[in-house]
């Protein structure tokens, strides 16, 4: 089963991403900031990180899983660590 960690400062939002991906077969974990995010992705190794609502943290997240940038940016808009 792919794991996906799913950013969203919107709590109501989030619930409903998480519901849906899960019905889709995923499991699904969840963070409302990008600081915890980070730790998840650290720890529980997502094989995708959708963040809709932090996109300056979004990249540096991203920057932070991968290590890698490509012209100053990430490679993928949704990272994978």
């Amino acid at each position: 089963m792919k794991k996906i960690l799913v950013v969203y400062d919107e709590k109501d939002v989030l619930f409903m991403l998480e519901k849906r991906l899960a019905a889709e077969g995923y499991s699904v974990i969840t963070a409302t900031n990008g600081t915890d995010a980070l730790m998840l992705a650290k720890s529980q190794h997502p094989d995708l990180i959708p963040m809709f609502s932090f996109p300056h943290q979004g990249m540096t997240i991203s920057r932070k899983c991968s290590g890698q940038k490509v012209h100053g940016h990430s490679q993928m808009p949704g990272s994978r660590c």
